[in-house]
């Protein structure tokens, strides 16, 4: 096996490292590096260019929750949104985001509801002790259950 390759894609001379494995290809590895490897599969998934994946990748900020990409981004790095039942592509989410919405399933009234939910809860006076102990929260009531049960 050779100890550089130049990659077909994006044209630099890279160490075997960088590329995966490929037995049919005399050097043994793929012809595409790594990230190149990545970007086309992107593309291919989603049935969109790889230019436009990399356009796609270059927003700085988190088209739902508006975080910066040093911010928001874990090692998965933002995630290209789409939607399930189109496939249409709705712009780049943080590894939050991304998550969340998939959790709720893209469903608007979930969507909705949980967010009229969180403004009616974050008054003062639910964390009260009383409030606690009626929703069977206070630390005394390991059942989970309400006060009474």
């Amino acid at each position: 096996m050779v100890s550089e390759k130049q990659c077909v894609q994006c044209g630099q001379t890279k160490k075997a490292k960088e590329f995966y494995r490929q037995k049919a290809d005399k050097s043994g590895l793929q012809a595409r590096c790594k990230p190149c490897d990545k970007l086309r599969l992107r593309a291919r998934a989603y049935g969109i260019t790889i230019e436009r994946v990399e356009e796609l990748l270059k927003n700085e900020y988190c088209d739902c929750c508006g975080r910066h990409k040093d911010e928001a981004a874990t090692v998965h790095g933002f995630h290209i949104d789409h939607c399930h039942t189109s496939g249409e592509i709705r712009g780049t989410l943080c590894h939050y985001c991304n998550v969340s919405l998939g959790m709720l399933r893209d469903d608007h009234e979930r969507i909705r509801r949980l967010g009229e939910y969180l403004l009616r809860t974050e008054h003062d006076d639910f964390t009260t002790k009383d409030h606690q102990i009626a929703l069977g929260r206070d630390r005394g009531n390991r059942t989970g259950r309400g006060a009474g049960t």
